[in-house]
């Protein structure tokens, strides 16, 4: 191993690094993992040579960046402030429901706790929406 792939490896790898390593272009690196089947095979073995040496993990944020999904459902559990405890006995089974029925899918589940005030007047929600950071969104609550 030389110099660079030390350094390499001490900080997580990029995909800059990947190509570095294998000494193929970054497109090339994602058309890799997206299987895109206009790469050679000598290219795919150079470049899964690579990710496996460096322990790459692509970031799921850039990939929902560039794909413009994060395959994340947000539940928003909207309370009175301050919250009761007494509340709780009929939120939970309904979180571990969706819980249940998101770990069969290819989504993750995003939990986030406000207060009615609070999501009257905020235009929270609209904005993790429309920003993509979120794909979908479940809110939960008991205020009119």
């Amino acid at each position: 191993m030389n110099k660079n792939q030390i350094q390499i490896t001490k900080k997580r790898a990029t995909l800059i690094d990947v190509a570095k390593l294998s000494g193929v272009s970054t497109g090339t690196i994602s058309r890799i993992l997206n299987n895109h089947p206009s790469v050679s095979e000598e290219a795919r073995r150079k470049v899964e040579e690579a990710i496996k040496k460096l322990n790459y993990v692509p970031l799921s944020a850039a990939r929902s960046l560039a794909k413009g999904v994060s395959n994340t459902i947000m539940l928003s559990i909207i309370e009175e402030n301050p919250i009761l405890p007494s509340t709780w006995r009929y939120e939970l089974p309904v979180v571990q429901g969706i819980y249940d029925y998101l770990k069969k899918t290819s989504y993750n589940l995003q939990i986030g706790i406000g207060f009615v005030e609070e999501a009257k007047k905020s235009k929270f929600f609209e904005n993790l929406i429309k920003d993509k950071y979120i794909d979908g969104l479940l809110i939960l609550g008991s205020w009119p």
